[in-house]
């Protein structure tokens, strides 16, 4: 029994065909259903049965798409998957660029319902994949993997890359295989090619099966990709095509069985010595509407790959060396050391070259920005450019770890460089395995060259064409917060000559105590306080030589009293007591 949804009502109704119906499916992806139904006892599913209607059969959907009305109270239907319906459905955006299988399919059928399984992982390059429909981006997978796909029911798609087993039957025309009809081209057949690749590499490859035909030319072939000659013979040998082009339709018992896709050999005695690998390229079934499960009625067998009678002559220790070289092929496979991609969408392209577990760059390419970084996964070393409009950035950082019993510490160090249209900036930062940050800053406008950092070392001489400030205030740093920079200190332990003037304070009016000290306050000073300078020395104070005040004792100081006409020079003692005075007259 078969089950009807109308397209515009969304009913649905059972109902019985005249004969089972015909369900043909080929490893081209077609899946279609024939079939003949009659008014009479399935009123309610014949009128259901419009265009655009869905049919169910065996777990699979299929949309109405032609129908036949040969006679009254009777339709013939033709239905195809509704698979095919994603024809109607387009990528909006592109995904090209290099990456795997599964992840193509699992981008192209993501939100459609459909459930999408790859038996193989092999990546390549699509370029500009989507913005087309779904069956057309099918194409350029299939196309881009050499691989095929089959429709499975429950709404399931499978795509390999050579459906059915390889169960290495074999059958002989004429004996144990008779044809219901038989189809033999040779039209395409040619023995030998030539190929060119890169820098004038050049191959020509010559069948085994020239023996049975000559040499017959095919034209040559270019491919600038390959630089290796064994891989351009490899692209040489699976274009060629040196065997008959051969089709039988069987319906013999001990093929029924055959799944979709699976690999017959073939002795095809009319052309002695010649043995052919076919593969059930289609098949029919009938659909027993009782059980709802499928019956094969009949296959048709296709040609892929020739090989002569005396490839069979292989001894067990060949075959053994074939399986052998087989295996070292896929272990070489899983040591692939190198990978890269290529990732487009509308709105990015991203270039990978990646050597596996140990290091990775990348190139990053959106609309207003570019980014470019290369990482060591071993030594936790990143370097990154950033470019923008407005602003190019570059970043060299490492990260280092320390373990100790339950501890784990971590490192890091950094530069930076920022270049923007009115500044540059450049910082250098490390945080040590405690926590602990230094950092150091260069930051330069058209106006200002700041550098801040704990120390500043300067080697050979130093000009100075201007003036040396020790008051900077408020300095803006960029991405770095703004610092208020308001004393300094000048520590130099040679000589510093002054062309002209040593001035100490903004103004002979400032309350604050100025002083220039002597090896400390104990060795000396003279000090500037308002309008008073104060002068103290340990054993006096000379003037070319000559003494201006001589005293052992702690202190003096010269003062005037109110009632006193000319001052007076007081000494005070040890203990700060006044331990007498001199008038100081004309």
């Amino acid at each position: 029994m078969l089950i009807v949804t109308n397209y515009a009502s969304t009913r649905t109704e059972p109902f019985f065909t005249t004969s089972a119906p015909l369900f043909e499916q080929d490893t081209l992806g077609n899946l279609t259903l024939e079939f003949t139904v009659n008014k009479t006892n399935n009123e309610a599913g014949f009128n259901l049965l419009q265009e655009e209607a869905i049919v169910t059969a065996a777990n699979y959907d299929f949309r109405v798409k032609q129908i036949i009305d040969d006679k009254p109270g009777r339709k013939t239907i033709l239905a195809i998957s509704t698979f095919f319906d994603l024809a109607y459905q387009f990528k909006d955006t592109t995904y090209g660029g290099t990456h795997s299988s599964q992840e193509f399919v699992n981008y192209l059928l993501a939100d459609t319902g459909w459930t999408v399984t790859c038996d193989f992982s092999d990546t390549a390059t699509i370029d500009k994949f989507g913005s087309k429909n779904i069956i057309q981006c099918v194409n350029q997978i299939c196309d881009a993997f050499n691989c095929e796909f089959e429709i499975l029911p429950n709404k399931r798609v499978h795509f390999s890359k050579s459906l059915g087993p390889d169960n290495n039957a074999q059958y002989r025309y004429g004996h144990n295989i008779k044809a219901l009809s038989r189809k033999i081209d040779t039209n395409h057949l040619r023995t030998q090619i030539t190929a060119t690749g890169k820098e004038d590499l050049t191959v020509t490859y010559t069948s085994p099966n020239h023996t049975l035909w000559g040499i017959r030319k095919a034209d040559p072939i270019s491919d600038e990709r390959f630089t290796i000659a064994e891989h351009l013979m490899k692209k040489a040998k699976d274009s060629l095509i040196d065997y008959p082009e051969v089709s039988f339709e069987l319906d013999t018992l001990e093929l029924l069985d055959k799944q979709l896709g699976e690999k017959v050999w073939l002795i095809y005695e009319p052309i002695e010595g010649l043995e052919l690998q076919t593969r059930i390229l289609q098949r029919t079934c009938i659909v027993d509407e009782l059980t709802d499960e499928l019956k094969t009625i009949t296959v048709k067998l296709g040609n892929s790959l020739p090989r002569s009678m005396s490839d069979n002559e292989l001894d067990s220790e060949e075959e053994l060396a074939d399986t052998k070289g087989e295996l070292e092929e896929v272990i070489n496979e899983s040591k692939k050391e190198f990978r890269s991609a290529i990732t487009q969408t509308d709105n990015r392209i991203t270039i990978e070259v990646e050597q596996l577990n140990r290091s990775i760059a990348r190139i990053d390419v959106k609309a207003d920005s570019i980014d470019l970084s290369v990482n060591n996964r071993i030594t936790n070393e990143v370097a990154a450019i950033n470019i923008r409009a407005d602003q190019i950035q570059s970043t060299v950082s490492s990260q280092g770890a320390q373990i100790h019993g339950m501890d784990t510490r971590v490192a890091n160090a950094e530069s930076t460089i920022t270049q923007q249209s009115w500044q540059i900036s450049q910082k250098v930062s490390q945080t040590d395995y405690n926590g602990n940050t230094i950092s150091s800053m260069i930051n330069q406008t058209a106006t200002d060259v700041l550098i801040r950092a704990s120390k500043i070392k300067f080697v050979g001489e130093i000009y100075a064409l201007s003036d040396i400030n020790g008051n900077l205030g408020t300095i803006h740093t960029g991405t770095l917060n703004s610092v208020n920079i308001n004393s300094a200190n000048i520590n130099i332990s040679e000589d510093v000559y002054i062309g002209n003037t040593l001035q100490i304070g903004p103004s002979y009016m400032d309350t604050s105590p100025k002083t220039i000290n002597f090896g400390g306050g104990t060795g000396g000073y003279i000090q500037h306080s308002y309008d008073t300078i104060e002068l103290s020395a340990p054993n006096g104070a000379t003037v070319n030589g000559k003494s201006v005040i001589t005293s052992n004792l702690p202190g003096m100081y010269i003062a005037f009293n109110n009632n006193q006409a000319y001052p007076r020079l007081y000494i005070r003692d040890v203990w700060g007591l006044e331990y007498g005075y001199v008038d100081l007259t004309k």
